[in-house]
């Protein structure tokens, strides 16, 4: 996982600034390596056939709070110019291909929007003023800071933000989320066209990977058997949201 901030180039934990092992900016000399070591890390991945993804984009060392428990996590510090975006900067020059984008709210980038529903985080900072063309993917829109919002209404802001891919906890609401997708787009031009275009950069990651020649479920597997499958995962994290 990369971070920009306090928190930057961690491959295992990140601690909060001021926590015992921590680096802040003013390592500026270990910082810089940790940034370079960052991007190795990306092509090394990359090299063995693994996607890499940066994120939470732009950024959560300056925020108290977990999106995933927690509503309102504000930034009032980060900016859209470097040092606070200069890990996601060299994560995009090194291609990495997924970028995942916070549930935070940023004060000085767009006070108005959660990172994921903006488009001033996604289309201009992320795609224009950094140059990535890969794929968006949001933080889980499952997620506590998310709640408030009805399903279909998070599918519908991240993509009209610029997402590509929407990560989910809990599957069964995937399809209200793709109803509503579907919906907007047979009735919406632009809007398909959006949906177009995501759907075109992930088919492209995918075969960048060779997903597309490699089946990761057999052909004329029995779809109940599918099923059964998906139920034991539902369980797992039903019993893990209980620990």
């Amino acid at each position: 996982r990369i971070e920009s901030g306090e928190r930057v180039w961690r491959r295992y934990t990140i601690p909060k600034p001021g926590e015992p092992g921590s680096d802040t900016w003013q390592d500026k000399e270990k910082t810089a390596w940790q940034r370079g070591g960052g991007a190795a890390w990306i092509t090394g991945l990359q090299s063995t056939g693994v996607a890499a993804t940066a994120k939470h984009f732009p950024g959560l060392g300056r925020v108290v709070g977990n999106t995933d428990f927690t509503s309102a996590v504000i930034d009032t510090v980060t900016t859209a110019t470097v040092p606070y975006i200069e890990p996601f900067s060299s994560a995009v020059t090194a291609g990495v291909p997924f970028v995942m984008v916070s549930l935070a709210t940023y004060d000085r980038i767009d006070s108005d929007h959660l990172a994921a529903f903006s488009p001033v985080v996604i289309e201009r900072i992320l795609r224009r003023e950094l140059g990535f063309d890969g794929v968006v993917m949001s933080d889980s829109l499952t997620a506590h800071a998310v709640a408030d919002m009805s399903p279909a209404q998070r599918a519908i802001d991240f993509i009209e933000a610029g997402g590509d891919m929407i990560v989910l906890g809990p599957i069964d609401v995937a399809v209200p989320m793709a109803q509503a997708l579907a919906k907007r787009a047979t009735s919406e031009a632009t809007f398909r066209a959006r949906i177009d275009q995501s759907a075109l950069r992930i088919l492209e990651a995918k075969e960048r990977l060779s997903l597309d020649r490699k089946r990761l479920v057999e052909e004329g597997r029995d779809p109940d058997d599918l099923e059964a499958q998906a139920e034991r995962v539902r369980r797992q994290e039903v019993e893990i949201g209980e620990q």
